[in-house]
């Protein structure tokens, strides 16, 4: 018998190779939530400051797994972006009822991470819209004075800029946190105004950044006669109408004779940006700028209003003289300064003030409560007392 002729065999057919992933020439964000007890409460966002659009989020509902970690990964053009995390309970993701927990990577390096937030959310901003595209002209290119940073001045005890430029920054972390052993160099005040002590960082009041600089559309220097703005990014209690900012300058940082600009009131719980408040620079070689960041309480005739949840911080800068004109004029950033937007005259209401206003306040009554910030809350009462009685601030140990 003849042997069978083999059949041939196939090759084996190559599986598809997948393309390489492509290159991110952006930015490559990543966001690592970790769920806790509630996992459908929490929900993250990220916008673009510069052009105010959503790049990416996800919504409350989405996550619905307890103790869970979940990683996203964006491919971002480079630009100014805000991450807010959310809780819609508002008391944060950790740790009363689970560890839950938030990561925020930006090209591999870890920007911001936390949970344990005191508020409806938590805020971050990275990045930056220069280089951004706009439909408007650009102007013709100036020096660039804008990043000066300032050291803490031992002499002083306050951070101070030493450089005549366009602004002046305490940058983030000279004035991070609130009070002594946890602020650096605390209080940070030219006299003695100090801190309160009560309460937690990214909890309760603190004033974490203060900058002093020309408006962007006026162009010039830190120089006497020029309008400047004074720019304050403060942490806000969870009830943030309860929080005030008050803002002074001063035409001598070496023995300040402070003059108030005006009030402001964040418009948000959480890390938040002030609106800009404007003055003109007197003369004076070595100025400075005070933020005085209060819960309830009032401002009185002073600088300092010394409550136990406050937190005040000065800023020093060397400040050039004006450049004068033919006429006698400064011609640098010169424009007449817009006033301030003061805060609306309110209805008086006694649960604005803190222990000790209340107990002044022939108007009002202090009634103890553990569960209230200070330990009470004030009440007005339509029987005038004998006299008035003064109550502690905060609850006894």
């Amino acid at each position: 018998t003849s042997n069978p002729t083999p059949q041939p065999t196939s090759q084996p057919t190559p599986q598809p190779t997948s393309p390489a992933p492509t290159p991110c020439t952006g930015m490559m964000v990543e966001v690592e939530i970790v769920t806790d007890n509630y996992p459908e409460e929490t929900s993250w966002k990220l916008t673009n400051n510069c052009s105010n659009n959503v790049a990416a989020s996800q919504v409350a509902g989405f996550y619905n797994a307890i103790g869970t970690k979940t990683t996203e990964s964006h491919c971002l053009e480079n630009s100014e972006y805000a991450f807010q995390v959310e809780d819609t309970y508002g008391d944060g993701i950790c740790c009363g009822y689970g560890t839950g927990s938030y990561k925020l990577m930006v090209n591999g390096v870890e920007e911001a991470s936390g949970g344990q937030f005191a508020s409806s959310s938590d805020t971050h901003t990275f990045g930056s819209c220069e280089g951004q595209p706009t439909t408007e002209p650009t102007a013709p290119p100036t020096r660039d004075r804008s990043a000066i940073i300032a050291a803490y001045d031992t002499a002083l005890r306050v951070p101070k800029c030493s450089v005549v430029g366009a602004s002046c920054t305490s940058g983030d972390d000279l004035l991070k946190d609130r009070g002594t052993d946890r602020e650096s160099n605390a209080p940070n005040s030219l006299d003695t105004c100090a801190d309160g002590t009560n309460g937690a960082h990214m909890a309760d009041e603190s004033i974490e950044r203060v900058t002093v600089r020309v408006p962007s559309q006026s162009g010039g220097e830190l120089r006497s006669g020029q309008v400047v703005e004074i720019l304050a990014k403060v942490w806000a209690y969870s009830k943030p109408s309860e929080d005030k900012a008050d803002f002074y300058y001063a035409a001598n940082a070496e023995d300040p004779t402070w003059i108030f600009i005006t009030t402001q009131e964040p418009n948000a719980a959480g890390m938040v940006d002030l609106p800009p408040v404007q003055f003109t620079l007197p003369e004076g070689g070595l100025q400075a700028v005070r933020v005085n960041f209060r819960w309830k309480g009032n401002r009185g005739t002073g600088s300092c209003s010394g409550g136990v949840y406050d937190d005040v911080d000065d800023l020093a800068f060397v400040v050039g003289p004006s450049q004068m004109g033919e006429e006698g004029v400064s011609q640098v950033g010169l424009q007449k300064a817009r006033p301030s937007k003061e805060l609306p005259r309110r209805r008086f209401r006694c649960d604005a003030l803190d222990g000790e206003g209340c107990a002044e306040d022939r108007r009002c009554r202090w009634r103890v409560d553990k569960r209230s910030k200070g330990g009470g809350v004030c009440r007005r009462t339509s029987r005038k007392p004998s006299s008035p009685v003064r109550r502690p601030v905060s609850p006894p140990n």
